[in-house]
């Protein structure tokens, strides 16, 4: 009896082992599965951790881009504030100067002519005098000293009222047409500014170009340590025939700079109207790698680019970057702006030097600009297809571009 009732241990433990097997596979499964979850929830969260950050940065961005945009908005708003009142000052000294002159001829006519009145009223009282007198002897006589008064009326009527010296000018008028065209320009380069804002406005897109600040542009094939295969050339050169009638070019061909003054050249179909302070190259590009550098004065509001020979040579539309004929870098007060088929980018870099590079891949359809500092910054790409050939482009409505020689 007593030995019924044991039970072999083998026999118990093979009978929990089969008892509990189910439950430790569901338990392993369990186990596994809480794992993947956990796996894929880490996975889930460092991915909502990093686009919360990402969030974070871009609105960090943003901030920093909407102070931009004030900061170039009050700029603009300041610069346009100045320039009027700059103008006004200037057009007011010129005709405060005109009105002087103009008032000194005037007294001088006056005084003349109060001169005459006198010689005049004296000979009238002269001779109403002899009109009076009833004695015949007195009239004959005063008549007979006094002929020659006879012969001053007739020489009057044929000098007109030039005698004595005297030349009366029946009109002074201010000289409207060079105030006016001192407005003009001067509205003329706010008017540019103001399109410049409005078309950065309509064609940057500026907030919703987000690459713009992530650095993903298009960069040209262009390393400043090694250039290879790209024809940098010396002899670059300006073409006076093509340059407008109020700008200045260099005796070397070199430098190209702005003035207020009509030079006097012959007006061709090949130059830039007035109103247009532009230039062409003589060179012309067709194929090829090419490679410049300009430089102008830090705070320069200038364009510098490439056009067709066939650009149009009057009118806002014949500006560099404002028709599809040309494509430019702007460069104005703290900001550049990439313009072309009157479209324009505003760029994230502010200007820091005054030596920018060119960049012309013609066969790629590639045209790069830069600034050449420390570092070298990249600025923009324009990728086309030229089908004319390429000339260098100068718009310069202050300051002065130069092209640079190079010796690497």
């Amino acid at each position: 009896m007593l030995s019924a009732s044991v039970c072999p241990v083998g026999w118990m433990d093979s009978t929990r082992d089969t008892r509990w097997r189910p439950l430790n596979e569901a338990f392993e499964k369990k186990k596994k599965k809480l794992r993947e979850m956990l796996e894929k929830l880490t996975t889930e969260r460092k991915t909502t951790e990093k686009k919360a950050q990402n969030l974070m940065v871009r609105r960090q961005e943003v901030h920093k881009e909407v102070d931009v945009v004030k900061e170039l908005l009050n700029n603009l708003i300041e610069d346009m504030k100045d320039r009027l009142e700059n103008l006004q000052k200037e057009v007011l000294i010129d005709i405060s100067k005109q009105e002087n002159q103009l008032t000194l001829k005037i007294s001088d006519q006056l005084q003349k002519l109060d001169l005459k009145k006198e010689e005049l009223s004296k000979k009238i009282g002269h001779i109403e005098e002899l009109c009076n007198t009833a004695d015949p002897l007195t009239v004959l006589q005063g008549e007979e000293s006094n002929g020659k008064n006879t012969s001053d009326a007739k020489k009057g009527k044929e000098e007109g009222s030039e005698r004595d010296g005297f030349k009366f000018e029946g009109k002074w008028d201010l000289d409207l047409w060079l105030h006016t065209r001192r407005i003009f320009t001067g509205l003329n380069s706010m008017k540019l500014n103001i399109e410049r804002w409005d078309q950065v406005v309509q064609a940057s897109d500026y907030y919703r170009q987000e690459n713009m600040y992530s650095g993903k542009l298009l960069k040209a094939d262009l390393n400043f340590n090694t250039i290879k295969d790209i024809k940098i050339t010396d002899d670059i050169i300006l073409d006076l025939d093509t340059a407008s009638n109020d700008t200045i070019v260099s005796n070397d061909l070199k430098m190209f700079l702005n003035t207020n003054k009509h030079q006097g050249r012959t007006e061709t179909p090949k130059r830039f109207q007035n109103y247009c302070p532009q230039v062409l190259s003589r060179n012309r590009f067709s194929s090829g790698r090419h490679y410049w550098e300009v430089e102008t004065a830090k705070l320069a509001h200038v364009r510098v680019g490439v056009a067709y020979p066939s650009i149009d040579r009057k009118g806002d539309h014949s500006f560099v970057g404002q028709n599809e004929k040309s494509w430019g870098l702007e460069r104005v007060d703290v900001q550049y702006i990439a313009v072309h088929n009157n479209a324009a980018t505003l760029l994230p870099h502010c200007p820091t030097s005054g030596i920018l590079g060119i960049y012309l891949n013609y066969d790629a359809g590639q045209l790069s600009f830069y600034e050449r500092g420390n570092p070298d910054k990249y600025l923009h790409t324009f990728t086309t297809r030229f089908r004319e050939p390429l000339h260098l482009i100068f718009w310069v409505l202050d300051e002065f571009i130069k092209i640079r020689s190079l010796d690497h």
